[in-house]
Formats: structure tokens, C-alpha cells, sequence
């Protein structure tokens, strides 16, 4: 059994206000890969299978690289199995980690029931955990374990977190209740996006390079709706910013420390089964959607992008797509692959869920789980300019 160790971080909040514009430039694409002025190839390996299936998971899964080739794995809101537990998957083996919400619980004085909201890593493999529970109220605290030891550090314990919330605009009072998704940076700065049920959301960025961790939220307009489950898609650019995959508002905001969330790529013509953005080096972008046939990547100019449809399941047209997006001038070169056709090279058949996507800093591949079979992978891509 991993000990704790109950040590609060001071926080000092510095609370920022919102942007909803931007001026970034134009957009195009190559939506048919004509005339391309390079080859993409991806490749990918299986390195685990059937996680869903061993470990009783019945939601959407999470996974994070443990810094040495591995990584671990968590299932959310898993109300009709076993309590949530994460895993470690190393050395072609998955070690039970021991952690699951009622130990955190116990080991922090309280009784309730919980649940991990989310799990990430930074580029050290260090493990950051974010635990939802309900005891005489609700309560929200980060967690992080370095890698390699047995103790874990409060991050932001359960008051510091009720500041932040509160301060962000959000309510966690009463019925109210908020959610939350997180993704830490190499330089283990943690984006955190929070929605309640009031329809307020607010990302919040912790800044962890000083001797305090500083805090900056920006609260999104409170003239829109915002509903968190299943809308919003956490992914991180090459530089740490995050990239929030916005459905309900046809929007991807890339949401820089300083100035906040702004508009980038609009979603017009896409399907609510969106992926995370993932940026690589280059200023390439990764990422996939079930069922979508003819899409543009344009750049938002001004305002929001266009709703998209709900385009869900067996009354959808198209394909499952793993998408990868060139800059090429002004705008992108977009190249496409049939996911089902990928993974059926690995004995694998169906439509794969391919939601997100985490760098691995052991070897700098994408790590890509197929949260409907519960497969991992390791992807990666070959770019070679064209030869006419």
C-alpha cells in the first residue's frame, strides 16, 4: 500500500479574464490528398489488447505514459464494476497500483464516495491525479506521485481546490457539482478545465515554475451553454498550450498562459465524435473522428466556429478517420486513413474509439488507446516530401 503524505500546497490566485476573439491567420486544407507535396505514412504497434474486457472497464478509458516506455490506465465514471483502480502497464505486464478513490478517502480523513475525475502524466512520468468526492460536501483535490516512489504529495488539496473553483466563477454549493478534465505540461504546469451544473465553465492554468503555484482562470461566456459530459476533448501544442476540442460550440480554443482561450479551428462539418488535438514538433496536428466523409480545417477569423450536428452511431454516414495535418503555407495539407483498415492489420476489426492522444517522453511516440476494445497503442508518423 502507497503512503500519503498530507501536505497542503499554498496557492496564490491570480484570476484573469475572458477572450472569445482572434486574428491567426488563414486557413486551407487538401481534403482529397490531391497533388500532395509529401507522404505520411503511420505506423503503428499493439502493445496491449483487451484491457476492457480483463479489467471489467464499461466507460470510455484514460492513459497516460509512465516515462519509461509504459503507462497507465484509468476508466471513467465506471458506476457498474469494480471501483475505479489505475493500472500500470510496464514490461509487457499490468501491476495493480493500488489506488483507487476509497483509498484517497480514507488516507485523507474523510468518509463518502468518490471517483477520479482524470489521470495525466508530465515528461518525467510523474502521475498527477484528480479525485471527485462527495462527504458532508462536494470536494475536489489534485494528487501527484513521482515516479519511482511510493509517496504521494498533495498537488492541491481539497480547500485550495474550493478557492480556485469558487474564484473561477463556478459552484460547487448546494446540488451544484463540477467535473473536471486536466492535462500537465513537460514543464509539469497543469491545464485544468472545470465545468458545473449551472452551465459555467472556466479553464484554469497552474503555474508550478515559481515557489508558489500560481493560478490564472479564465470563465467562459456565461451567455452560451456548457455541458461537460462527453463535449469537451483535452489535447496540448507543442509549446504547452492547451488545445480544448469544443463541440457544442463547433470550436477548438487554444488557450495560451498569458492570454487565455481564443478561437483557432472551427468544426464546421465535423461530427460530435471529435478527438483531442494533438500538436507535434512541427506544428503538425493528430487527430481522428468517427463518421465524418468531406471536412475543411479553416481557421477561426472572429466569434465562434459553426455548430456541429450530432452525428452519433448507426444513423451516421461516412468513416472512422485517423487524421494528420501538415502546415503548408497559410494552411494545412490533410491526410487521412480509414482507422477500422489500421487496425485490422493487427487482427483487430470494428470501429475503434481514437479520443486521445499523449506523447510519450520515453521515445517521443503518440500513445493511442481504442477506448471501445481497449487497445494501446504506439503511433507514429513517417513525413518525406513528395517525389515527382
Amino acid at each position: 500500500m502507497k503512503k500519503i503524505l498530507v501536505c497542503a500546497v499554498f496557492i496564490s490566485l491570480f484570476i484573469s479574464g475572458c477572450s472569445k476573439s482572434t486574428d491567426s491567420g488563414g486557413g486551407g486544407d487538401n481534403n482529397d490528398n490531391d497533388n500532395p507535396t509529401h507522404t505520411v505514412t503511420p505506423t503503428m504497434e499493439l502493445l496491449s489488447s483487451d484491457i476492457v474486457d480483463d479489467f471489467f472497464i464499461t466507460h470510455g478509458m484514460d492513459v497516460a505514459s509512465d516515462g519509461e516506455g509504459g503507462f497507465y490506465f484509468m476508466d471513467w465514471h465506471n458506476s457498474n464494476a469494480p471501483e475505479q483502480q489505475i493500472i500500470l502497464w510496464n514490461d509487457d505486464e499490468f501491476i495493480a497500483t493500488g489506488l483507487t478513490p476509497s483509498w484517497f478517502i480514507e488516507a485523507m480523513g474523510f468518509e463518502g464516495y468518490g471517483e477520479f475525475d482524470d489521470i495525466s502524466t508530465d515528461s518525467e512520468g510523474n502521475l498527477y491525479i484528480i479525485i471527485n468526492f462527495e462527504s458532508d460536501e462536494q470536494c475536489l483535490a489534485i494528487f501527484y506521485n513521482e515516479r519511482g516512489s511510493e509517496t504521494i504529495y498533495y498537488f492541491a488539496d481539497t480547500d485550495a481546490m474550493a478557492s480556485i473553483i469558487n474564484s473561477a466563477g463556478l459552484s460547487m454549493g448546494g446540488v451544484n457539482s463540477v467535473k473536471t478534465r486536466m492535462q500537465v505540461t513537460e514543464d509539469k504546469n497543469l491545464w485544468l478545465v472545470a465545468c458545473d451544473t449551472e452551465d459555467n465553465l472556466a479553464i484554469i492554468y497552474m503555474d508550478t515554475g515559481g515557489d508558489e503555484i500560481q493560478v490564472s482562470s479564465w470563465t467562459m461566456s456565461e451567455t452560451d451553454y456548457w455541458s461537460f459530459y462527453d463535449n469537451f476533448k483535452l489535447g496540448l501544442d507543442s509549446d504547452g498550450d492547451l488545445l480544448l476540442t469544443d463541440c457544442e460550440h463547433g470550436t477548438v480554443w487554444r488557450c495560451d498562459p498569458q492570454t487565455g482561450p481564443e478561437p483557432y479551428i472551427s468544426l464546421e462539418n465535423f461530427p460530435q465524435t471529435m478527438s483531442a488535438f494533438t500538436e507535434l514538433d512541427d506544428g503538425s496536428l493528430v487527430f481522428a473522428s468517427n463518421y465524418v466523409t468531406d471536412i475543411d480545417i479553416t481557421f477561426i477569423h472572429d466569434g465562434y466556429g459553426d455548430i456541429v450536428e450530432v452525428i452519433t452511431g448507426i444513423f451516421a454516414e461516412g468513416y472512422d478517420r485517423l487524421f494528420y495535418a501538415l502546415p503548408s503555407g497559410d494552411g494545412w495539407e490533410l491526410f487521412y486513413w480509414d482507422a477500422s483498415d489500421i487496425v485490422e492489420t493487427m487482427s483487430r476489426d470494428g470501429i475503434p474509439g481514437f479520443w486521445y492522444f499523449h506523447i510519450d517522453p520515453f521515445d517521443g511516440k503518440i500513445l493511442l488507446c481504442d477506448e471501445e476494445y481497449g487497445d494501446v497503442y504506439k503511433l507514429e508518423f513517417n513525413v518525406q516530401s513528395a517525389v515527382f
